[in-house]
Formats: C-alpha cells, sequence, structure tokens
C-alpha cells in the first residue's frame, strides 16, 4: 500500500474553509516565535486549535426508512413548536424544531439529515447575538433550506452566533443529498435547527438566484403575521419583536463594534508596529532584523485584507488605515534604512532618492484609494495593479542593502547605481504599468496540494530567517523578470476584452 494514503487514512481531514486560517495561524507563529519563544507556543497552540475546529472527520451514518439523524454536532439545546422561516414561502402553521448548539469545540461541518431534495435555500441578514439562546433561531442571522422528501418536508436552518459570522451553504437548490452527507460549516460558534412537518407552500414566492435579504417592510410584516397568528391560536407564543440589521445598528450607535470587524484591523496595527520596529533597528545597526521586520509587515499586509473579505469586516476605516500603515512600513521604513546603511555615503543623491522613494511610495497608495471607488473597472482588470504594489516596491526597492551584505558593496559606482535603482523602483510604482496582481491564486486548493504549500510556506519563511539576503535578492529578481510577462498578459486580456484577437506573434505586422 502506498505509503502516503496510509498516512492520510490516519490524519483527519481538514475543511477547505479552514486553510487560509492555518495558513494565517503558521504564518504568524513562525514570525512571533522568531521574536519570542513563549510568542511561539502560543501562537502554536492556537494554530492547533484551529485545525481542531475545521476538522472534517468522516462519518457513518445510519440509515432506515424515515429516519432522520443530526444535522450537527453539539448540543440540543431547544425542542418545541416554531413556525418556520418567512423567506422559505411556508405557511405559518408550527412545526417541531430541534435546535443544535456548536461550541467552538465541536465539529461545525452540517449535514443532511434525511436523504431528499432540496427545494430552495433562502439567506436572510440579522443580528449576533448568542447561539446558545432561543431567541437567536429567529433574530439572527441565518440561512434556511428545504428539503423534500418521502416522508414530508424538513427545514434545516443554519443560524450564525455571537462569534460565528461566516454562513456556508456547500449546496445548491434541487441537489439531492443522501442522508449524512454534508451541506455546509458555520465557523466558529453557531447553532443548527430542524424543523419537521408537511407545510403547504404559499401560493408564491420569489425565487432569486442569488440568496436575497429581505426588505425591512418584509420583516414587519413577518411580524404583524405573527401577531395575528398568535391571536388566532396557531401560536402558542407571543412573537418576538423583529428589527433589520440596519435597524439594530442605529439603536446600538457607535458603542458596539463586531469583533470581525476589529480582527483585520488589529492585524495591521501589528504590520505598523513592525514597520516602526524596523526603523529601530536600523538605527540600532541591526540592519537583518530591520529587513525582516518589513518582510513580515508586508505579509501582514497581504492577510488582513483577505481576513477582512472572509470575515466580512471590510470597512471605509480598516481601508484608510491599511493605507497609512503601508506608507510607514513601505514608504517611510525603507527609505531610512537604505539611506542610513547605503545611501548617505551619497549625502545630497542619497537623501534625494530616500525623499522620491517616500513620496512615490504615498502618491502610489493615494491613486490606490482613489481606485477602490471605481465601479465601471472591469472585472478581469482588478487581477492587476498599476504600477508596482508598496510590498513589492519595499522589498524590491531595498536590493542594494541585500547586495552590500553579500559582499558586493566594493564594486565600482555600487552607490551611484543603488541611488540610479532606488529612482527607477519609485518610478515604477508611480508608473501605469500594470503587475500582475496573484489574487485568483489559491482561491481552489486540493487536498492533495494543501500539505505541499504548508512545506513550501515553511520553506520560504525558513530561507528568510536563516539566508535573509541571497533569499530576497533571489526573489527581487524574480519578481522584476516577470514584469515584461505581467505587461504581456494585460494586453492580452484587453485585446480580448475589446473582441480584437492579439495577432500571432511573427506575422509581418507585428512588433519585431
Amino acid at each position: 500500500m502506498d505509503i502516503l494514503a496510509s498516512i492520510r487514512k490516519l490524519i483527519v481531514p481538514v475543511h477547505r474553509e479552514g486553510y487560509v486560517f492555518i495558513l494565517g495561524g503558521i504564518v504568524a507563529t513562525l514570525l512571533l516565535g522568531w521574536l519570542s519563544r513563549p510568542l511561539f507556543w502560543i501562537c502554536a497552540l492556537f494554530t492547533c486549535w484551529i485545525v481542531y475546529f475545521f476538522r472534517d472527520p468522516p462519518r457513518l451514518t445510519p440509515l432506515a426508512e424515515g429516519l432522520i439523524v443530526s444535522p450537527a454536532d453539539g448540543r440540543v439545546s431547544a425542542v418545541g413548536k416554531a413556525v418556520p422561516p418567512a423567506e422559505l414561502g411556508l405557511d405559518l402553521a408550527p412545526l417541531t424544531r430541534v435546535s443544535i448548539f456548536m461550541s467552538v469545540f465541536d465539529c461545525h461541518v452540517n449535514r443532511a439529515p434525511i436523504a431528499g431534495r432540496i427545494a430552495k435555500i433562502a439567506y436572510r441578514p440579522g443580528l449576533f447575538l448568542n447561539a446558545d439562546l432561543d431567541k437567536a433561531s429567529d433574530d439572527n442571522e441565518r440561512s434556511s433550506l428545504i428539503l423534500d422528501t418521502p416522508h414530508g418536508r424538513i427545514v434545516v436552518v443554519q443560524v450564525a452566533g455571537l462569534v460565528a459570522r461566516r454562513i456556508v451553504t456547500a449546496v445548491t437548490e434541487g441537489e439531492s443529498p443522501q442522508a449524512g452527507e454534508r451541506i455546509g460549516i458555520i465557523r466558529f460558534g453557531s447553532r443548527v435547527c430542524q424543523a419537521r412537518g408537511r407545510p403547504r407552500p404559499a401560493s408564491a414566492w420569489r425565487r432569486t438566484p442569488f440568496p436575497a435579504p429581505l426588505a425591512p417592510g418584509g420583516l414587519s410584516a413577518l411580524h404583524s403575521r405573527r401577531s395575528e397568528a398568535y391571536k388566532t391560536g396557531k401560536m402558542n407564543d407571543p412573537p418576538i419583536p423583529i428589527e433589520t440589521a440596519i435597524e439594530a445598528r442605529k439603536r446600538r450607535g457607535l458603542r458596539s463594534v463586531p469583533i470581525r470587524v476589529l480582527i483585520p484591523n488589529l492585524l495591521t496595527l501589528f504590520g505598523l508596529a513592525l514597520g516602526l520596529t524596523a526603523i529601530r533597528f536600523s538605527d540600532e545597526g541591526r540592519v537583518d532584523l530591520a529587513v525582516i521586520a518589513v518582510v513580515a509587515a508586508a505579509v501582514l499586509d497581504g492577510l488582513d485584507g483577505r481576513v477582512a473579505r472572509l470575515l466580512r469586516g471590510t470597512s471605509r476605516f480598516g481601508a484608510e488605515l491599511d493605507s497609512l500603515a503601508d506608507f510607514v512600513n513601505f514608504g517611510v521604513a525603507p527609505a531610512l534604512i537604505l539611506y542610513r546603511a547605503v545611501l548617505q555615503q551619497a549625502p545630497s543623491l542619497g537623501w534625494l532618492a530616500a525623499l522620491v522613494f517616500a513620496t512615490a511610495m504615498s502618491l502610489r497608495l493615494a491613486r490606490f484609494n482613489v481606485a477602490l471607488d471605481d465601479a465601471s473597472r472591469p472585472e478581469w482588470k482588478k487581477n492587476f495593479f498599476t504600477g508596482v504594489p508598496a510590498p513589492a516596491g519595499a522589498i524590491t526597492g531595498m536590493l542594494p542593502l541585500y547586495l552590500l551584505k553579500l559582499g558586493l558593496g566594493d564594486l565600482p559606482g555600487f552607490v551611484p547605481l543603488s541611488v540610479v535603482y532606488v529612482l527607477a523602483v519609485a518610478f515604477l510604482m508611480v508608473s501605469v504599468i500594470p503587475i500582475y496582481a496573484g489574487k485568483t491564486l489559491g482561491t481552489s486548493l486540493t487536498r492533495e496540494k494543501v500539505l505541499f504549500v504548508f512545506l513550501a510556506i515553511v520553506l520560504f519563511v525558513t530561507l528568510v530567517v536563516n539566508f535573509t539576503f541571497a533569499t530576497l535578492t533571489g526573489v527581487t529578481l524574480a519578481y522584476l523578470a516577470l514584469i515584461p510577462w505581467s505587461v504581456r498578459r494585460y494586453r492580452t486580456l484587453e485585446q480580448a476584452s475589446l473582441g480584437r484577437p492579439e495577432r500571432a506573434a511573427g506575422s509581418p505586422s507585428a512588433e519585431g
């Protein structure tokens, strides 16, 4: 038997929704562990918990005619009668509802309770109350689906919680999952409700290709219908007043800020601290630590935006804070490090180059912020940067420092060439040259490649820590060599979008 196949059987699989979080934990463990041993063990334990949380073990589902199994691991928090979610378009006849609370230590993969056909999936925004509360099923953000089975209709509702801000439904309308098959996952603590009965579908309801939130008037109408049902005896319990997420935010004012919004901003602030620390290391003559701090800030800059999108914690405040931190981390810090290590040997021209580099960085970031508001930009252009991005500009701009540390600083004309090179990188940052962003890379990753990707990341971090300047020299030269390919790729996509296929190379009219 294949050794790798044997090892895979011993390892509990991890759900693909957890890959980004596990990767971020590994990077944070390596970077913080380099600074402090206690931080290493704290981050290592946290990363192990993330792996444990996103576990996706195989389940042996009992099969029997009419048998309904639990759709989630956890504790049964409530059993009783309740009306189905209004967004499903069902009648108000109460159904038997079983609510299951999943703590952060439970497996969060949700499964089909019985074989059937998915008739409808509906999403509704809402609050983020503690999922252990009974009213969370009615007031919280949720995603509901109807399973048509030979034994009646089954309603399964995925409910967000106090920390859970991401509901992932892995099935679509029209699919026919078997009992025990995966239908989705909820991240970091939540609730799943299951209702059984034979409700008649409403006379008409609008079917949309994408989950559509209810309008405020729809929620008010829902409360009126439930109040009427309570008065006529169709409901045993009085209805709970329902408010939209917008109304709830207005009521709370600025006193309540979701944790999901704070996490990306904390990563940005930590990156800012690394950039300022890099300046301190440079003043103390510890240039190698200064460079590693800038590289670590670049890694965090790449993570904070992705984490914000995954947690749905993006905000205008976060975008502005990120730009200010980028100016310090990739504009001010590299310029001061370069001047102290290399450029001060040409006092006037060296300081001019450092000023131009920092100024170009600020202009590049300002242009990027303006481009965020351009809704008319084609989708394919979003995978390209206009000019060299800030983190890449900082790392590539410090190439003279890498060469100096590799023993090439005694070459004739090294300092003047360094000044010219820094000015050239500044020009690349403010230019309109299209640079491939690689935002679509890694959006889908097969299980077989996960271990190799983790191994490559660990290898790269190890090389940066132990062979800092040689590794960064190679990365810089490879990045600069890819710029012509980026331009070529951009022109190909641009011509394809205009409906004009590119002329074949070697044709009489092609450029020589």
